[in-house]
């Protein structure tokens, strides 16, 4: 014998009529003295932006709600939703494949601590001034790597995009930036007072006997706090890589 299942909430869209204007979404518990009765709408609530990319990713993938189930990150991981993942790299040695004209060249350095943000439209990353555990005011600054825009966005070329957001993806997300060849810089700002990408390699070059990540002297400013900066990149209308 089949379970019975009846209705426990309903969402309610809001529109000005005959006007645009911006579109709402309510949800109000359904309530019902007994099943002789009609059921009733109860007072609703207005749903956040949260609230519609989680329901969204629960009806994409009904096995994606935590079904009460408390859930544990590691401790890089500086937030995590439906709708983006944001974690932290400490330094850390890492090496680099940069395409050059007629060769490829292996850099064995320590990058700066690094933040990235993944959403469903694209994977941002910056660099910190300090290894120490990052907060929301802290300045961020640009990475001072390859294949990355001014506007922080991480240019995918042929590399493999992850199809998921979850916490146990951040290890295939940041390779997409530090496990795939760099051909050129994307802006001006790699370091502070600018570099060209034949600046940038011989910089990264020098570093190699280096056991401790450039200072932030060397790093260029954003002009955001990494609060700024995760708010502004988790906006799906931001620049695209």
């Amino acid at each position: 014998m089949s379970a019975s299942i009846r209705p426990v909430c309903a969402l309610l869209v809001h529109k000005q009529r005959d006007l645009g204007g911006p579109t709402v979404v309510t949800a109000h518990p359904i309530r019902a003295a007994d099943d002789s009765q009609p059921p009733m709408l109860d007072a609703g609530r207005i749903l956040g932006r949260d609230d519609v990319e989680e329901l969204i990713c629960l009806l994409r993938d009904p096995d994606s709600g935590t079904q009460g189930r408390a859930t544990f990150f590691p401790p890089n991981i500086l937030l995590a939703s439906p709708y983006r993942l944001v974690w932290f790299q400490p330094a850390a040695r890492s090496r680099q494949y940069w395409r050059r004209p007629n060769e490829v060249v292996h850099i064995d350095a320590v990058l700066p601590p690094l933040v990235f943000t993944a959403t469903r439209h694209g994977l941002f990353v910056v660099a910190l001034g300090s290894n120490d555990y990052p907060r929301e005011h802290d300045a961020a600054f640009h990475a001072p790597l390859g294949n990355v825009h001014d506007h922080t966005g991480v240019c995918f070329g042929s590399a493999r995009i992850p199809r998921t957001l979850a916490p146990s993806s951040t290890r295939d997300w940041t390779y997409v930036l530090l496990g795939t060849n760099y051909t050129h810089v994307n802006h001006g700002n790699t370091l502070a007072g600018g570099a060209t990408t034949d600046e940038l390699v011989a910089f990264w070059k020098r570093r190699e006997r280096s056991g401790s990540p450039p200072s932030k002297r060397f790093l260029a400013p954003t002009g955001m706090t990494l609060g700024q900066w995760i708010e502004r990149v988790s906006n799906p209308d931001s620049d695209r890589a």
